[in-house]
This record gives C-alpha cells, structure tokens and sequence, in this order.
C-alpha cells in the first residue's frame, strides 16, 4: 500500500489501522481508487472529499463547522496539508486551527493567491487579539483602586492597521516576518504568503544557456534544507521591476482593487546542496522567450530577488519518505532534472538510505548536459545506489554513450522489470511538456488553473507494463 502524503492521515491510519478500502467504505462516496490517489497525493482533494476521509478517520470536521466558538479546546482541529482552502476561509482559519505544513501546487497562480489568503487571515487574528487587549486594558483600569497591568503587545505591522488593504502592493511589501508568527516558516525564509528579499551572491555557469544561482539569507550561518519535493515562487524587486506583456494571460492574476501593470511570477525548483551554510539555490535555464528566466540571468551579484518557499502540494509537489521504493528510476529531459535532483540529493546523503537510483537523462548535446559533474560524482561515491546514464539526440563525434529520445526500447534495457514481484519499483518522470506526454501522458489541469491529479497512464511507461501506481509525474 502506498504511503499518504500527508502526515496526519498517515498517522491516523496507523492509530485506527484502517486501509484505503476501509476508509472508502466508511465515506460512502469514495472509491478505494479515489481514497487512495488523494492520500498519496496522485490527486488534489477538494474540501469536501478531505472532510469525507477526516470524518472516516476520525478527525474532527471542526474546521469548517460554523459553530467553531462553542467547540471545546479538546476538539480544536489540525488542518491537514491536503486540504485546499476553497470558499469561506474565515471557516477554514477559525480560532483553535493550526496547520502544520505550508504547500501549494507548483505553479505561480495558485501559489501566491493560496498563501495571500492565508495571511490574510492570520492578519485579521492579529488585529482581534490586539482588539481584546485593549479592551482588557481599560476594563481593569476603569475599576476603583485597580491600577493598569503591563498587557503583552503584539509586534506592530509594517503598516498602519487602520488602513491596511491586503492588496498586490501589501504582499510584494510584506510585512515583518514576526507578524505571521502563528504561520509554519522554513530557516531563513518568511512564511508563505509574503515573500523573502534575497541578495544574488554567486553564479555558476554549467552550459551555454544554463547556470545555478545562489541567493544568500540575511543570516549567513542558517542551514535551509529543502523539503522533498517542494517549489519556490520568485518575483522581482520594485527597484528592478518585471511585468508581464500587455494582453499575456498572466500566470498571478491582479485581485480586485490592484491596479497597474501585472508582476511577473514564476516557479523554480530549489535545488541547495544538503546542509549547505547560508544559501538557496536554483539551477535555471535561460529560454527563448522566458522573462523571469531572462531576467535572472541578467542579474549582478548583490541584486535582489523576491522568494517565497518552500511550497509542496499534490499532484506533483508531495513529501518524499526515504526507503519507501526498492528500485527509482528517474527520466528527466534538460532542466526537468531539478526535482529530480532535490529526491536523489536528499536520498543519498542519508546513511540509511537503501533504494536504488537510476537516472536517465536527457539532452539535445553534450554541451548541454547541466550538473554534470555532481552527477557524475554521485555515481562515484555512491556505485551502489545511483547510476546516470546520458542520452544525447545530437551526439558529437566519438559518443559511446546512449542516442536518441528517451523512448520503450531504452526504457527496457535499463530500468528493473515493472512486474518484478517483490521489488517496490517507481519512475518519476520530470521534463518538457512533449517529452512527458511521450513518457506518461500529461497530468490533469493546466499552469494557469492550476494541476489536480497525475491524469491516465500513456506512452512509453505503459507500453513498457507500468502501472499508473508505479509512475509519478512532476
């Protein structure tokens, strides 16, 4: 049985020892199928499917009930990672919830609106909380021979209160990082929902039009390693500003009340080297038409970036668990081989690791092979459990290596059997749109509304004998 994504389903499980069949059943609108794509995270749940398997596991449904107030604090839920924040977040955000783990989908879209939302909200508690001060304050001071108690403070926002307007400018801007203290942030990093100014300190050159990029946090000591799998969101400095063409569908779409051009944002794929001391990094293609990929490679050292991470949500952006697969095999195609490289990263530096790793990489020429001195120091120091095999289309004279597209016939003669018995086999499949549709098919939805589950199994793997259970699509 595949794991759950999340770990509060997961732990429940175990504590009920219930199975995605038994889950179904006590649903009574669930597949088995559906059960378990949305707890592995194969699909992203809508809130009335998460609140269905919450019920079925036990996990009170307080979170949306509108009588939250009257609930003791016994009941107070915790809302799973699964569960997206669609329609009446006041609900969702209610007094007594804590959410353990920020996520969201790997596209721009519903990265910043989903955490704007979020903090939002958390604002709008902090406002209350210093309402309920005050009026504590002069309650006291108001009865005969009381004197006035020194009563905590909440740190003061960056803006007025009185007139602040969660809008396009207040998330760009930002407010201080202590302000969204009840929100979950990662070392170095303001929570999601408001982005990180970070300063470029290094670049390092690894083809023609590919280069990795290390943007240093404010402390230089802080260790930031990157949840497996997880995305960022980066957008650039009102200083140095990036708009979207005018008339281009933009991947953020303005709120109502923004004025002006529209922000330029896009999603990368941290790539930091575990336990790296004070840096994030990204490995970025410059494309033809790319404008934030343009953009960062035309930035001086000591320029700023906007940052906000690191994000994970289905159907593509899950927690990788260690051990969890015998035998990985990993088709990448050009920078597709960012995701891929956080999971083979996190894995092999991990002394307990024991799965096996082959990767299949893909590139037009040699010369456009990124990384390829880690990855080939990887299959160095670790024999065992990492091979990297090289597949060029445009091979230069003397090649011995492999040639072509990643396709069925290389498939077979490198990766283990799909129907090994007794082996736990997944391929992760990770590149252009073209090659993932030749590969396994395109996952459902789309960048600008957003991905909701892996979509049906073609192409190459399933002419191979995979299953849609042993594919994963980034």
């Amino acid at each position: 049985m595949a794991h759950p994504a999340c770990n509060i389903v997961g732990d429940a499980m175990k504590k009920t020892g219930m199975s995605y069949q038994t889950i179904s059943q006590k649903t009574g609108s669930l597949s088995e199928k559906e059960v378990e794509d949305l707890c592995t995270g194969k699909k992203l749940a809508s809130p009335e499917q998460h609140d269905a398997i919450s019920k079925a596991l036990g996990l009170t449904d307080d979170t949306t009930s509108k009588t939250d107030s009257t609930k003791s604090s016994k009941q107070k839920q915790t809302l799973c990672q699964g569960r997206t924040l669609q329609g009446d977040l006041k609900m969702l955000m209610a007094p007594g919830t804590t959410i353990t783990k920020y996520h969201d989908a790997n596209e721009a879209l519903g990265l910043v609106r989903h955490h704007r939302a979020i903090a939002m909200h958390t604002v709008q508690h902090i406002q209350h909380a210093r309402a309920l001060q005050a009026h504590t304050a002069s309650r006291i001071g108001s009865l005969p021979g009381a004197r006035i108690i020194d009563v905590p403070k909440l740190p003061l926002l960056s803006k007025d209160l009185k007139h602040f307007k969660f809008t396009e400018a207040s998330l760009r801007s930002g407010f201080a990082a202590e302000d969204l203290q009840s929100m979950h942030s990662h070392k170095g990093l303001n929570p999601p929902g408001c982005f990180t100014w970070l300063k470029l300190c290094c670049v390092v050159k690894y083809t023609e039009d590919t280069s990795r990029f290390d943007f240093a946090f404010d402390d230089p000591l802080v260790v930031s390693d990157v949840l497996v799998s997880s995305t960022c969101v980066v957008t650039a400095p009102e200083e140095k500003p990036l708009y979207e063409d005018e008339g281009t569908p933009p991947i953020c779409p303005p709120e109502e009340g923004d004025t002006g051009p529209t922000h330029v944002y896009r999603a990368y794929t941290p790539i930091t080297t575990r336990g790296a001391v004070g840096i994030l990094s990204f490995t970025i293609k410059k494309q033809d038409k790319g404008k934030m990929s343009n953009y960062i490679h035309e930035m001086e050292i000591g320029q700023r970036l906007g940052i906000m991470g690191y994000l994970q949500r289905p159907p593509s952006m899950t927690p990788w668990t260690l051990n969890q697969f015998d035998a990985v095999t990993l088709l990448a195609g050009g920078v597709g081989l960012t995701p891929i490289l956080q999971i083979i990263q996190y894995s092999l530096h991990d002394p307990s690791n024991t799965s096996k790793f082959l990767l299949l990489f893909a590139n037009s020429t040699e010369s456009d092979i990124a990384m390829r001195e880690e990855l080939d120091g990887f299959q160095r120091r670790y024999p065992a459990n990492f091979e990297v095999v090289y597949v060029l289309s445009r091979p230069p004279p003397g090649w011995t290596g492999e040639t072509g597209r990643i396709d069925a016939t290389l498939i077979n003669k490198y990766a283990p059997p799909p129907a090994d018995y007794g082996v736990r086999s997944l391929v992760c499949v990770s590149g252009p749109p073209a090659m993932l549709d030749a590969l396994a098919g395109p996952r459902e939805g789309d960048r600008y509304n957003g991905y909701t589950g892996q979509g049906e199994l073609q192409g190459a793997l399933l002419e191979v004998g995979y299953t849609a259970e042993q594919v994963h699509k980034f």
